[in-house]
């Protein structure tokens, strides 16, 4: 096992989750995509045990309807069934984290939140990696964050995670 995950662990990781799930890898990008939709959703999975972090997918809802679409074979879903989707994508991300990281850890249920500008504070956390994607024509983002287990660390590392 590592204690340092490599964006190109995050790729690959990525790409096996996509491959499963949706039968084609998603186009790896440089820095983070962009998207004229005005809402996006981003899914939080925390591991705590012999590692301590977070696993993050943020992405537009545009293309977070796609992906439930495709995961429910269904269209036209309620906002509760596209935020199921992408907390089930943070979780398979989490547990795919989870096999790269010392063990043993546990994970969270998946939380969901819904909007383009927000702060998320993960505290006593900051960003160990992060990997941007596109699938169709839309941005995905992977984060994976990682908890200082210093007990003298006071103030928490906020991320803003804005477009």
């Amino acid at each position: 096992m590592t204690s340092r995950l490599e964006q190109e662990d995050i790729h690959q990781l990525a790409d096996r989750i996509w491959e499963s799930m949706f039968g084609s890898p998603m186009e790896r990008l440089a820095g983070e995509g962009t998207s004229d939709d005005e809402r996006f959703l981003t899914g939080c999975v925390q591991l705590t045990g012999a590692w301590d972090g977070a696993a993050v997918v943020r992405c537009s809802y545009r293309l977070a309807s796609q992906l439930a679409a495709m995961m429910l074979g269904a269209e036209d879903l309620a906002l509760e069934e596209v935020c199921d989707a992408v907390g089930e994508l943070a979780n398979l991300t989490a547990g795919a984290v989870q096999a790269l990281m010392p063990s043993p850890s546990e994970l969270s249920p998946p939380s969901v939140v819904e909007g383009k500008e927000y702060k998320l504070v993960l505290p006593r956390c900051g960003i160990m990696n992060q990997a941007y994607f596109r699938f169709n024509d839309e941005p995905f983002t992977i984060l994976v964050y990682e908890a200082d287990k210093d007990p003298q660390l006071t103030r928490p590392t906020e991320a803003q995670l804005a477009n």
